[in-house]
């Protein structure tokens, strides 16, 4: 596996052209910034460049009218990891199989391609990016700010279904039968009205209490947290998503675990 330039590797003659020849059960990988045809493949390619600001969501992600997002680090490294880590397992599986090896690619940019097709494939029919907050995918698939400060996040996605009982969670079924926002092609007519409306109401409450509304009328939310807060969550710890680790020093940190999970192992 590398993450070198095709071109440093070609002159070094590590290509996997050159190897595979005297190695033909080689399984080889490679992690490029911006693919390998194309006049710009050469290019340095780093998460920040390749993935989030070429692969487009550096600028459609914030809210409209913001310009770029400040973003997290190595999430298109990360998720780019995981893509290579998928194509070597399909390749040995072929080894196994036949005793031939294989040539594995995968990009920041081809990621982000991935990862970023709900967003591509729609905005050619319209759905345009970046988006306003009074514009989100439905009024009741949305971030909405409590009386506390504290935000939450819906994603109710039935809305025929779901309306009669989000208003109910929100105490206003007077809301059911009016025909500005009880079917999904009204609500999205008068999105703008509408989120501003259910914003009124979720400021008169803190989010506990949404969170228990929410939860009663078993309607799709997320607690929107912090990172900070993530790494507190009990939830998170129940679950092994986190580990109390030891440097060689004595400090002590929170470290993440990966996200794949085997019955037999436990995080250390």
């Amino acid at each position: 596996m590398t993450n070198t330039r095709m071109e440093a590797l070609k002159k070094m003659q590590l290509s996997y052209e050159d190897l595979q020849p005297m190695f033909p059960h080689l399984i080889y990988g490679h992690i490029s910034g911006f693919g390998l045809e194309g006049a710009e493949a050469s290019l340095p390619g780093y998460d920040l460049t390749a993935f989030w600001a070429r692969g487009g969501a550096l600028l459609d992600l914030g809210p409209k009218g913001t310009g770029p997002i400040t973003t997290p680090y190595a999430v298109g490294d990360h998720s780019s990891t995981l893509a290579l880590v998928s194509g070597l397992l399909g390749a040995l599986h072929k080894q196994t199989k036949t005793g031939k090896g294989e040539k594995v690619l995968v990009s920041l940019f081809g990621t982000a391609i991935y990862l970023n097709s709900l967003m591509s494939v729609p905005c050619q029919y319209g759905d345009s990016f970046p988006k306003s907050r009074l514009h989100p995918l439905t009024p009741i698939s949305a971030s909405y700010c409590c009386k506390d400060g504290e935000w939450i996040t819906l994603t109710i996605l039935d809305y025929a279904r779901d309306w009669p009982k989000f208003c109910a969670a929100i105490g206003r079924e007077d809301l059911v039968s009016n025909e500005k926002y009880n079917k999904p092609e009204a609500g999205k007519q008068n999105s703008e009205e509408l989120v501003q409306l259910i914003a009124g109401i979720f400021e008169t409450q803190d989010r506990e209490y949404w969170i228990k509304m929410m939860t009663k009328y078993d309607l799709p939310f997320g607690k929107t947290q912090h990172i900070i807060e993530t790494m507190k969550d009990p939830l998170a710890w129940e679950n092994q998503y986190l580990v109390n680790f030891t440097y060689e020093s004595g400090n002590t940190t929170v470290m993440p675990c990966t996200p794949v999970q085997f019955g037999g192992n436990k995080a250390a």
